[in-house]
């Protein structure tokens, strides 16, 4: 029995909105660490931070892709 997975679209509405959420983390946890003038002062450093995040997520997106793929050939043979 073939269980139910997202789509492609859906998984990646999933990733941008946990983007924003990471966002907001970092955003959050530097400013404890650092104050929130430094890190208004250094976005770059939350964009970075939050790109990394969001190219494990994207890593994610292909692999649960290539997963799909792989479980739709298997139904082709």
């Amino acid at each position: 029995m073939r269980t139910h997975r997202k789509s492609y679209t859906e998984k990646m509405v999933e990733h941008i909105d946990e983007v924003f959420y990471y966002w907001d983390v970092v955003y959050d946890k530097l400013s404890k660490l650092h104050g929130k003038n430094f890190v208004d002062n250094h976005p770059e450093i939350v964009a970075n931070l939050v790109q990394a995040i969001a190219i494990k997520d994207v890593e994610a997106s292909l692999l649960d892709l290539n997963e799909d793929i792989n479980d739709n050939l298997k139904y082709i043979h």
